[in-house]
């Protein structure tokens, strides 16, 4: 008996059946698999207004630069306290020229980073910290900036 070829269009149509019923299975299956996501309180996200500040302090003496154990020092006996809920520090390159001067002056700097609530005891303890460093390091200012920013946990 003689094997007879099929037309191509009634292969294709088949090929296309296929192909369309093997979508369609995958979709229902896919579907089917899904779930929702549950979320609970814990995993969802926290957001609120807080109030940032940075303080820069230059590492810079009249008697030459501050050890890692004379700012480890400081960052634990004098910010810590104060900031016990935690602080960022960076590491940080500054620059600066005094106005009666021509050079600009370079100096390994750390940048201490406070996220809290606007409060005025955070205020009071900010500058407490200012005033110590300037006083035990003999340094003329200690810059600080402050943003409202929005965080979330």
């Amino acid at each position: 008996m003689k094997a007879t070829r099929q037309p191509v269009a009634f292969r294709l149509r088949r090929l296309f059946t296929a192909v369309l019923l093997a979508s369609f299975v995958l979709a229902l299956r896919l579907l089917l698999a899904r779930q929702a996501p549950v979320q609970d309180e814990a995993s969802e996200s926290k957001c609120s207004e807080r109030t940032q500040i940075r303080l820069f302090f230059g590492l810079g003496t009249p008697d030459g630069f501050l050890s890692e154990e004379e700012w480890g020092r400081f960052l634990s006996d004098v910010i810590t306290p104060r900031f016990s809920r935690g602080v960022t520090v960076l590491h940080a390159d500054g620059q600066w020229r005094r106005s009666d001067r021509v050079h600009v002056t370079k100096e390994p700097s750390r940048v201490v980073e406070i996220v809290h609530e606007d409060r005025r005891e955070t205020d009071r303890l900010v500058q407490e910290i200012v005033a110590i460093y300037r006083r035990t390091y003999r340094q003329e200012s200690v810059m600080l900036t402050r943003e409202r920013i929005e965080v979330c946990f």
